[in-house]
């Protein structure tokens, strides 16, 4: 009889051994599963950081070059206005010439315009 109740005992033990066994298989299981989908987010994360970071340098690329031409541009307009500005102080010699030359003509002086 004392056979039979430590072999009872052997397999219940043994029954509990092996559920205990099982659970934390299946716990470890569980903890390698988050842990790898850890790193898949942290991996994401870093892809994601570098997507943006890249985005971001080409935006300041884009910045720049626009700055970049805004800056020409202006370069341009001022170059433009100071053309325009020797062509109105032109103007106004030549209206000056044609003036003081309308002058001479009527003093009786002709002098043969040579522009």
């Amino acid at each position: 009889m004392q056979v039979l109740k430590d072999f009872s005992e052997n397999q219940r033990n043994y029954l509990l051994y092996q559920s205990r066994r099982e659970a934390i298989i299946k716990e470890n299981t569980i903890i390698k599963r988050y842990e790898e989908k850890a790193e898949e987010l942290k991996k994401a994360l870093k892809e994601k950081k570098k997507a943006f970071k890249d985005r971001e340098d080409a935006f300041k690329e884009k910045e720049k070059a626009f700055k970049d031409r805004e800056d020409a541009f202006k370069e341009k307009k001022k170059a433009f206005k100071e053309k325009e500005d020797v062509l109105k102080e032109k103007k106004k010699a030549d209206e000056k010439i044609k003036s003081l030359m309308m002058l001479l003509k009527e003093k009786g002086i002709e002098i043969p315009d040579e522009r």
